[in-house]
This record gives C-alpha cells, structure tokens and sequence, in this order.
C-alpha cells in the first residue's frame, strides 16, 4: 500500500511523490490526469529502467497500478544544485 508524506513535484503531467511503500521511503511518478498516450510512455519508461543497472541511475523497484515506483535517494535536488552553483560563481 502507498502512504502520501509529501508532493516533491508537479510539472505538467506528472506528480513525483514521497512515499512510504512496503515499510520503506520511496518516491513515487505518476500521470496527474489519465492520457493514453502518456500513460503508454510511462509503462515504457518502466520496462526500459528495470533492464538498467548502474551506480548513477535510481533503480525502479516496481510499477504498480500506473505509478513507478523508484527508490528514494536523500540529497539535493539537480535544479537545487544547479541554482547554489550559480550563487557561488557570482
């Protein structure tokens, strides 16, 4: 069962959320809205990250009912990174 704790983004069609997941903190992308067309390319983002395995990419750990399920790894975010780079070079 997916426990909401908190939105971490919704921009355009997609909502990533954190998420509690079978006793451990997971984050959770799925469609805002149904759209076929966006729902087939999420089924394929799923079938294309489980054959991934490398050190830099976030393993998908399932894809349940039109939700991927990926898991959560702490640290900053790339536009928050991004942004505190840009700070510093000022």
């Amino acid at each position: 069962m997916l426990e909401t704790m908190r939105v971490l983004s919704e921009q355009g069609p997609m909502r990533v959320e954190l998420a509690r997941w079978r006793d451990r903190i997971v984050v959770i992308k799925s469609l805002r809205g149904y759209n076929p067309t966006l729902a087939e390319r999420l089924q394929r983002e799923a079938e294309v990250v489980k054959k991934l395995s490398h050190p830099n990419i976030v393993p998908l750990l399932a894809s349940e009912k039109g939700n991927l399920i990926y898991k959560y790894v702490p640290g900053v975010s790339l536009s928050e990174l991004i942004l505190s780079l840009i700070h510093i070079c000022r």
